[in-house]
């Protein structure tokens, strides 16, 4: 995983090079644009895929998380919530869940 990220990270410039050098002068901003663009629906993808095959080894296998120790230090602590998305919000308290948005900004850019 280390080298695949520093073998990315070393080709990335020689990759945007090669492409804004294939397009006309007047469309390198918007294949700049496009690149990034490109690169970050990629990056959200593979984070996503990666998150699933994480998340269906550790419940297939969940002695590779942690030990049962550490899962009964859990479950007595949490209980269900961390499998129960609804008992995470029940825990805001409820003035907080309540406070109206904040919908205007207190600094200026000039």
């Amino acid at each position: 995983m280390v080298l695949v990220g520093l073998g990315l990270g070393l080709s990335n410039p020689v990759f945007n090079v090669i492409s804004l050098n294939a397009v006309p002068r007047r469309l390198v901003s918007s294949a700049t644009s496009a690149l990034q663009f490109i690169r970050q629906i990629g990056a959200t993808l593979g984070l996503a895929v990666a998150r699933c095959n994480l998340r269906s080894e550790l419940q297939e296998q969940p002695d590779l998380a942690m030990t049962p120790a550490q899962q009964a230090r859990a479950q007595d602590m949490f209980g269900d919530t961390l499998f129960n998305p609804q008992k995470l919000f029940d825990l805001v308290p409820p003035r907080l869940a309540s406070a109206p948005p904040r919908t205007s900004c207190s600094c200026s850019a000039f």
